[in-house]
Parts: C-alpha cells; structure tokens; sequence
C-alpha cells in the first residue's frame, strides 16, 4: 500500500506535463460562403434583321421577311413581308403578303393580294388588284386587261385593253382604254378622264369630280360632263363624215404599210441572223439550246448585262477620261440586244418546229426563220408587243452570257 500511493501521486503529477507535450487540438475549418448564383445571362435576340434578296430561279417563293426584294423568274410567289421594294420580273408575279415601299412587276400575270404601302407600277397581260390587294399610293399600269377590285388610295394612271374598277380609287383615274367597266363598288373621289372607243356607263354615278371623256376613234368627238351643269358635248359632223372617208380609202394603205415594214424587218433580221450563225460558228448555234434548257438563270443573267452596261459605260462617259469606253460600251449594249433577240428568235423556232414536226429541227438557220415570225408580228401589237420583244431581248443576252464566258461547258472542244 506505501508503494502505491507515490506511483499514483508520481502519474497524477505527469498527466499536465504529458498534457503540454500533446499536439494541440486543429481550429474547426471556418465556414465557407455559399458560391453566389451567376447572373442570368441576357436574352440574345436570335431574330435576324431583314436583308435584301437577288432570287433567280424557274420559280421563286419567298417565306421569310426581306428589306428588298429582287426576284427573277417564271413563277415568283411573294409569302413574306417586304420593308421596303419589290422589284418582280416572270411570267406569273403574286403579292401575297405586305409591301411597305412600292411594287415594280413586269410579267404575264401580274397579281396584288395584300396591302402595298407604297406606289404599284405593273405592266402584263393581266394585271389585278384582288379583294384581298390594297394600295396606299398611285397605280401605274399598262397591259391587255386591268382588273381593279381592291381600294387604291391615290390615282390610277395607265392604258389597257380593258380596265375593270370595281374598288374605291381615293384621287384621280386617267386612263386611255378600249373599254371601260365601272362594276359594283366602284368610287372615284377624284376626275375621271378616259378614252376609251364608248363611254362607260354610271360614270357620273360613281365619280365625284368631273368626267373627262374623248371618243377613241379617228374622229374627234369630246364630252365633257360635269356633275352640276348638264353635259357639254363637242361634236364636228363635217369633220366625221370627212374622216369616215379617209379612213375607208386608207385602210388598204395602212395594211401594205404594215405588211411591207414587217416584212422588211424579217429579212433584216434574218440577214443578220445568219450572218452570225455563219460567223459564230458551232458555238452561235447553241445559244439557243442553252436558252430552252435554262431559261431562268438565262432571264436573271440578262437583267443584270442589261442594267449594268450601260451603267458602267454612263459611269465612263461621266468620269471623262473614260468617256471613249464609254461610248463604246453604250454601243456594245445597243448591239447585244439587237443580236440578242435573234438567238431568243432561234430558241422560238425550235420550240414550233419541235411541236409540228419533231424530225425538222436540226437547222439553226430554219430554226431563226421560223421564229422570227411570231416574233416580228407580235412584237408590233400594241402594249403587249414592246413587253414580248424585252422579255426575248432579255433572255437572249442570258444565254449568250452563259454560252460564251469562260469555262462554260459549251466552250469545252471535244
């Protein structure tokens, strides 16, 4: 028992010391912040502004909004909203959505099925401005039938065969017209002035301003209505019956007139025609198959050599120094669709022989003979005529451009 006790005391006194010599115990880790959320992201606009399309193809749809819109081809069919300009060139031009500038279309069939904010110039075969079709400014238009059935907010201005208004027209109507059709929900707020082979009947029932109206015939006969007085009507018999026999003992003149200048036209053109093919070579004779095969890309080619000639030869002649290119830029371009026009003869020939015996085509020479006769009479019929010989001068300079530049299969030697 005595030896016990100091051993206790002994490890009773160590315990502190051994206490010291232990490692003292690690701090607790401190506390750790929460990581803070990143900041959202800001929303990124993924809708593109509208640009400016060129479309060239045998047919064009547009479904997506444009600035402008160039389009080129046989059937352009417009979806989309335009912010500014279309410019429409085909066989078949349909405005069916929003135009906020103004609609330039040449074609066949030329139709307005929306709103166009701006000024409409047409030129066709049909032109039409359907129920659905609105313009906020001034329609200018020329072609064999013009349809109005949708309001326009300025004046209508144009000549046609026929023109049917069947919409309010907000200003003025000047038109010169075989026949003139006001239908059921026709308004004109403005004048109405026409020519036209009989007048138009409800003309002062539907027109606020005054009624212009001149006779289209040799004679001049003139009445002028006005909605308050009575009508003023200006009629000359001796001059009638003066021209009346004029006009019987000239129609036999006018119509060898017309035969010789058309037939001069033909051997002219055919002189030279063949003068090409000779000249031309292998190559000159598949201009025209190049047209038949690609027509589109041939119309859309052709606008651009059309336009931009004689821009550049006016930049040249401007700018002096270049003045000498210049002219003989303006030259070359009055020549391209000279000869132009020829080769879209050919592509024509081919096309009638092919459908009226197959085994004929073959020639080139007889190929440009026989188109050029469509294209020589009708290229003489008013409104309808000078639009056929473009749109066959047009094409013309697309294959010519696509048969002859460099690296064209069709400059390829076998």
């Amino acid at each position: 028992m005595h030896r016990t006790v100091p051993l206790t005391l002994a490890l009773v006194a160590a315990a502190p010391a051994s206490a010291a010599l232990a490692p003292a115990p690690e701090p607790p880790p401190p506390l750790q912040e929460a990581p803070a959320e990143p900041p959202e992201a800001e929303p990124i606009d993924t809708v593109q502004e509208p640009t400016t399309e060129f479309a060239s193809d045998t047919i064009v749809t547009v479904r997506e909004p444009r600035l402008d819109l160039f389009a080129l081809a046989q059937t352009i069919e417009l979806l989309a909203p335009i912010s500014d300009n279309a410019f429409l060139l085909g066989q078949s031009a349909f405005v069916g959505a929003p135009v906020d500038g103004d609609v330039m279309a040449l074609g066949e069939v030329v139709e307005i099925g929306s709103e166009v904010a701006g000024d409409v110039y047409a030129m066709g075969r049909l032109i039409q401005i359907n129920e659905e079709g609105s313009v906020g400014g001034n329609v200018f238009t020329a072609g064999a039938d013009v349809e109005v059935l949708g309001p326009v907010a300025g004046n209508l201005t144009g000549g046609a065969g026929s023109i049917e208004i069947a919409a309010p027209i907000g200003g003025d109507v000047h038109v010169e017209v075989g026949e003139l059709r006001l239908s059921q929900g026709a308004a004109i707020h403005g004048d109405l002035t026409y020519e036209a082979a009989s007048e138009a009947p409800r003309a002062i029932d539907v027109t606020t301003g005054d009624v212009i109206f001149t006779q289209s015939a040799d004679h001049d006969v003139h009445i002028v209505v006005d909605p308050i007085d009575d009508p003023v009507i200006h009629v000359d018999l001796d001059d009638i019956l003066d021209e009346e026999e004029e006009q019987q003992a000239g129609i036999l003149t006018r119509a060898a007139e017309w035969t010789f200048w058309r037939g001069w036209a033909f051997i002219t053109k055919l002189i030279v025609g063949a003068a090409i093919l000779v000249l031309g070579g292998a190559t000159a004779g598949r201009v025209s198959g190049v047209l038949r095969e690609q027509p589109g890309p041939s119309l859309g080619v052709g606008v651009i050599v059309a336009v931009a000639l004689p821009a550049l030869s006016l930049f040249s002649v401007v700018t002096i120094v270049g003045s000498p290119l210049g002219v003989l830029g303006f030259m070359s371009w009055l020549a391209l669709m000279y000869v132009a026009q020829l080769f879209a003869a050919q592509a024509i020939g081919d096309l009638v022989l092919e459908q009226v015996r197959p085994g004929a085509v073959g020639s080139p020479y007889v190929s440009m003979a026989v188109g050029l006769v469509p294209l020589v009479v009708l290229s003489s019929v008013p409104w309808f005529g000078w639009l056929l010989w473009f749109a066959a001068v047009l094409v013309g300079i697309g294959a010519m451009w696509l048969t002859y530049r460099p690296g064209s299969p069709e400059q390829t030697t076998v």
